[in-house]
């Protein structure tokens, strides 16, 4: 490289700021050249142009590229040869880039050759024809194969990606994520998807030459062929003005000084810097266009001369390096004409308007427009000798190509983890969270379901709080509080009949009472506090959050385990003013805040361990226990009590305790209590208490234990010594929900099986249960009857609603029709008395101790028949409006 190329070199270096636009040089070779002075030009700008092979330029050989008119008749041969130069010149630029960095494109001088093969159209024809073939820039036209290589397309196409990906994918990120933390994983996940599409349409739209309503605009704007002052510039107006004007002598430099606006406006917006395109600033080397003329007629020159000519008039600055070599240094450059001294003021305004463009365009294009070099034969020798090039300018880091997306895939890795780590923490948005034991715990509106059995009747639950949601109706707001996953370790789902048949009985009520013309309406939340409640307070804390800031949260339902964590969340609901209505609850004080004292807050709908238990050891003792067409068991005088030794079941101990109390104070009775604390247990304790020969064998075994450990204790009892002779098993109210689903194992073998549920059989006397309709819609009446909602606790749960809704109905009225809030319910609670609803007599009474509990409630004595029915043996109490006052165990029992 010589003195000229390395000069040329430094002058395409672009600088970090903005500059002045760079010049056009002129050179020249004197007298003496090696060979022809003709030829020698031509090998001094072939030398010039392949020294800057590592950067964009184009090497343009006039004579030989305009010898024929390839658009036809409509288009001035002028017109014509200023064209195909700038179709070289886009091409060759185009085909040289620097490695890793796209082309250069050309949409702007692409459409208008587009234009010019097209010739005089229609405005429909027109239309059609621009959008059946857009073609940019490198490209393959009129025979011409070369096209950029497989590299250089990738490349382009990851330009139009980094420009819109990166913003695309953390847009998407940010919503999805949030969709994932608010809404669901699914949804998320379509609105990814949907965006990964809209994004790929958007990419391939901007890599179609007609993409992008700023092309036109373009158009509609500049000055060389434009339409009439005060007509609506129209982008199809201009295109046919333009094809027309290109066959007019008139005006044909117009045409040719737009073709070469819209080169310069290509190159000038492919070096435009934006902060959030990348290509521009990795374009460290202005392009570089060289000319090899023959003289001042050239086209090659009077090309030269169109470009200087439309950078002054339009004073934009682009950043094409134009070197023009010819057997002679060509002539200058114009400059500006000079101007005739002003005789009056209109001449001297315009003088003065003229000095002010000068002197605009002097800034942005410097003093000198041009730079004239003539070379020595031997200077010109060197020049056309290229030897070894020099490493191009670097680069800065921060436009490395691969910058964009690695920021890309970091946000989508980010987002990623976010999004797992909110799935490993969180089951469905932010209320409903995942235990570190696996479950899912929290409140739901019944857009989540808690377990795969409960998702019919949870969606029952959602589309119900939607309809009064648009009904717009007065409506309050009850939260059903359970365990709604079965205990850790264990899968099996029939485990949750119990709760499956409470939110079956809520989604009844609040659908019946909905229906009505009743005001105001109902609306559920669903909260659950995780197996054996272990995270009932912290549940409880977002229900007391919820309720402060939503007032039509009037109380709380449910509470089916009698745990220490439930009397916790207990306590807090109370003193946070929320009623609470207790469905399956039996432990007397589960509800105690201070010792003696119990939450006026609480009522508990249920007959207490006392009576259940009471009534138990008199049906054992008397020989009540008796299966329908089977004789009855001997009257039972010794027992064998199991119950849970672990110290935060309540209900399980003080069950145990209490039927052991009340078989004790019986005359020649024996008792043994049995604790367990894991079902592993269970095989040891009773073959320690039974005998093959059965003389050790009790009378009766009382099950007080978790309907949760009932498999494990079935299948020890079934292996046992005790297993070898027939005896009697009683159970308590919480087996209900493995009865439900279990029947034919039970009502198999010579095992006599009772237990006493807190609601009637399906076959009792209160059968007609409006239930039965949210069954059928749901599907679940078409399930299996394992797979069914426990009726039992279905009863207990439409009553709990029922009661709670009953009391915001009487509130409403009292109050004029205003929204009761939580507070206002309890005194409406604590007044309802002699109602029956579908688990038999409904009537609260306040206690000494200040808690509220039911009175004279049916303790029903159930058994599993043989043919796998539920059959009501015995009951004690009110149970239909006919039955009279129950004053306490052994008073008034009935069989049905």
């Amino acid at each position: 490289m010589g003195m000229l190329g390395d000069a040329l070199r430094r002058m395409r270096h672009r600088p970090q700021a903005a500059g002045v636009a760079p010049p056009v040089v002129l050179a020249g070779i004197e007298a003496g050249f090696s060979t022809e002075r003709a030829d020698g030009a031509a090998m001094l700008a072939a030398g010039l142009a392949e020294s800057a092979r590592r950067s964009p330029y184009a090497h343009l050989q006039s004579r030989d590229r305009v010898a024929r008119n390839p658009y036809g008749e409509h288009v001035r041969p002028e017109v014509a040869a200023t064209a195909e130069l700038l179709r070289e010149a886009s091409r060759e630029i185009s085909l040289h880039h620097a490695r890793g960095e796209p082309p250069i494109r050309f949409p702007l001088i692409s459409l208008l050759l587009r234009l010019l093969e097209i010739g005089p159209q229609d405005e429909r024809t027109l239309r059609r024809r621009l959008w059946q073939k857009s073609e940019v820039i490198p490209g393959t036209k009129t025979g011409d194969e070369r096209g950029p290589s497989e590299p250089a397309r990738v490349a382009g196409w990851l330009t139009y990606g980094e420009v819109i990906v990166p913003p695309a994918v953390t847009l998407l990120a940010l919503v999805s994520a949030t969709v994932a933390q608010v809404v669901d994983l699914t949804w998320a996940l379509l609105i990814a998807g949907l965006g990964v599409a809209l994004t790929l349409v958007q990419l391939l739209a901007a890599s179609r030459d007609w993409a992008g309503r700023w092309r036109f605009r373009w158009f509609t704007r500049q000055r060389f062929v434009a339409t009439a002052e005060g007509d609506r510039r129209r982008f199809l107006d201009i295109a046919a003005l333009f094809v027309r004007r290109s066959e007019e002598e008139d005006h044909a430099d117009d045409v040719e000084r737009l073709l070469v606006h819209a080169f310069l406006e290509d190159l000038r917006r492919a070096y435009r810097r934006r902060w959030y395109r990348r290509a521009p600033w990795a374009r460290v080397i202005h392009p570089l266009l060289v000319v090899a003329v023959d003289g001042p007629d050239d086209p090659g020159y009077l090309l030269v001369r169109r470009i200087d000519e439309v950078r002054r008039v339009t004073r934009v600055i682009d950043p094409l390096l134009v070197v023009v070599v010819g057997a002679e240094a060509p002539p200058r450059l114009p400059l500006f004409p000079p101007e005739d001294p002003a005789t009056d003021l209109e001449t001297a305004t315009g003088l003065l308007d003229g000095w002010s463009h000068a002197g605009r365009t002097a800034e942005r294009f410097g003093a000198r427009r041009d730079v004239v070099v003539t070379l020595t034969p031997d200077q010109a020798e060197a020049e056309a000798a290229t030897g070894d090039l020099p490493a191009p300018p670097r680069r800065p880091r921060l436009a490395h190509p691969a910058l964009p997306w690695a920021v890309s895939l970091a946000v989508v890795l980010g987002s990623g983890a976010f999004v797992a780590s909110e799935q490993l923490r969180y089951c469905h948005a932010r209320d409903v969270w995942r235990s570190p034991e696996g479950e899912c715990v929290g409140v739901t509106d019944g857009a989540f379901a808690f377990h795969e059995r409960l998702e019919s009747v949870t969606q029952a639950i959602k589309d119900e709080n939607e309809r009064v949601e648009a009904s717009r109706r007065p409506a309050i707001t009850v939260v059903y509080f359970g365990p709604m996953t079965p205990s850790g370790g264990i899968s099996q789902p029939d485990l949750l009949a119990g709760v499956h048949g409470e939110l079956a009985g809520v989604a009844a009520q609040q659908r019946g009472h909905n229906d009505s013309a009743d005001l105001p309406k109902v609306k559920l939340l669903l909260a659950s506090p995780g197996s054996r409640s272990r995270y009932a307070v912290r549940v409880t804390g977002q229900v007391i959050r919820m309720a402060h800031q939503d007032p039509s949260i009037v109380g709380v339902v449910g509470f089916g385990q009698s745990t220490g964590n439930v009397r916790a969340a207990i306590r807090s609901m109370g003193a946070a003013g929320l009623p609470m209505v207790g469905t399956v609850s039996t432990f007397e004080r589960l509800s105690e805040t201070d010792p003696g004292r119990l939450s006026p807050y609480f009522f508990r709908l249920a007959p207490g361990n006392s009576r259940l238990a009471g009534h138990a050891a008199r049906w054992a003792y008397e020989g009540r226990l008796a299966r329908p067409g089977e004789a009855a068991a001997p009257p039972a005088r010794s027992a064998l009590v199991f119950s849970d030794g672990r110290t935060d079941d309540l209900y399980s101990r003080d069950l145990g305790e209490r039927f052991s109390e009340s078989f004790d104070e019986r005359p020649g009775t024996t008792v043994t209590q049995q604790a367990y604390l894991d079902t592993s247990d269970f095989r040891e304790q009773l073959n320690s208490r039974c005998t093959p020969t059965g003389d050790r064998t009790p009378d009766v075994i009382y099950y007080a234990g978790r309907s949760d450990e009932f498999l494990s204790f079935f299948r020890a009892l079934d292996g046992s010594t005790c297993r070898k002779t027939t005896f009697t098993l009683l159970a308590g109210d919480d087996v209900t929900k493995y009865v439900n689903d279990n029947r034919e194992r039970l009502a198999a073998g010579d095992i006599r099986f009772f237990y006493t549920p807190l609601a009637l059989p399906p076959q009792g006397p209160l059968d007609d249960f409006e239930y039965r309709e949210l069954l059928e819609e749901t599907g679940l009446a078409k399930l299996e009857t394992r797979m069914q909602p426990s009726r039992t606790h279905a009863a207990l749960g439409h009553d709990a609603l029922a009661a709670m809704t009953a009391a915001a109905m009487t509130t409403y009225r009292q109050q004029n029709r205003t929204l009761p809030r939580g507070g206002a319910l309890l005194y409406p609670l604590s007044r309802l008395t002699d109602a029956f609803g579908v688990s038999g007599y409904i009537a609260f009474a306040a206690g000494p101790d200040g808690g509220h509990a039911t009175v004279d409630k049916a303790v029903l004595l159930v058994t599993v028949a043989r043919d796998r029915q539920l059959r009501l043996v015995e009951y004690c109490g009110r149970l239909t409006q006919e039955d009279t006052q129950d004053d306490g165990p052994g008073d008034r029992c009935r069989r049905p």
